[in-house]
C-alpha cells in the first residue's frame, strides 16, 4: 500500500484503540507491533514505513497477525508530510524511523535525520 491509498485506509483503521508505528517495519517496530498486540493495549496496528516488513525477521504470529488485517503496512516516506486521514484518533502513535538501514553516513546525519522530519508527525 503506498502513500495513494491513505484514504482507503482511514476507514479500515479510524478504531480509537489503533497504534500507528513510523518507521516500523524494522526490528523495534515488529516486536513493538506483537507486544502491544499481546498486553491488548490496542487492537490494530498500521506500521508506516519506506520499505514493507520482512517477515522472515519476525516470528510467525507476525505474519499471522498482518493476513489477518490486526497488522497493517503503509509505504511512506517520512520526509513527506504524512496525510492528514491516515487513522483518525489512534490510540498511540511512536517515531522509529531512522536512516541505520543505510550504513555509510557521518555520525551527525543518523540523528539530524531523526529529527528534521518531526515537524510531519
Amino acid at each position: 500500500m503506498n502513500s495513494t491509498d491513505f484514504q482507503s485506509m482511514n476507514t479500515q483503521s479510524s478504531a480509537q484503540n489503533c497504534a500507528v508505528l513510523f518507521g516500523g517495519t524494522g526490528f523495534i517496530g515488529g516486536y513493538l507491533a506483537l507486544e502491544l498486540l499481546a498486553q491488548k493495549a490496542v487492537e490494530s496496528i498500521v506500521l508506516v514505513d519506506i520499505k514493507p516488513p520482512q517477515f522472515q525477521e519476525f516470528p510467525q504470529e507476525f505474519k499471522q497477525q498482518f493476513d489477518h488485517g490486526v497488522i497493517k503496512f503503509m509505504q511512506h516516506d517520512i520526509t513527506q508530510p504524512i496525510p492528514q486521514n491516515l487513522v483518525q484518533t489512534p490510540k498511540l502513535i511512536a517515531n522509529l524511523a531512522a536512516v541505520h538501514r543505510e550504513p555509510g553516513h557521518l555520525s551527525y546525519e543518523y540523528c539530524e535525520q531523526s529529527t528534521r522530519y518531526q515537524k510531519y508527525l
